[in-house]
């Protein structure tokens, strides 16, 4: 594994036994959730955001190279599901519905020819 790699996963294990550790103390000081109902969601959040932070400056692009196309790291494979997947977006099939809505049954036409590109994907 690369420096990075070993990095996160290490703050990642550290941060997953603090939060096992604040949990475990809480659940054992037998605090009602009328009061502590808040406090930990909270926590986790605060914890979360932090996490996000620190994993964000440790990897921090070295250069303008690496902001095209992520540093040319990502596969032929992994660029084809990565369009694929914003070709099958939300709108794509809130579109179909609305073709099917607006033409009635006509409109299955369009519907069976775009689903029929994804088998073609």
């Amino acid at each position: 594994m690369n420096r990075i790699t070993c990095k996160s996963l290490s703050i990642f294990v550290i941060f997953s036994a603090i939060l096992f550790a604040a949990g475990s103390a809480w659940a054992a000081s037998g605090a009602s959730l009328e009061g502590g109902f808040k406090t930990m969601p909270a926590i986790i959040l605060i914890a979360t955001i932090i996490l996000f932070i620190v994993v964000g400056f440790m990897n921090k692009a070295e250069g303008t190279a690496d902001f095209y196309a992520a540093g040319r790291s990502i596969s032929r494979v992994g660029s084809g599901m990565a369009i694929a997947s914003n070709w099958m977006s939300a709108a794509s099939f809130l579109g179909m519905a609305a073709i099917m809505y607006g033409s009635g049954y006509h409109g299955l036409a369009y519907v069976v020819g775009w689903t029929g590109g994804y088998c073609l994907l």
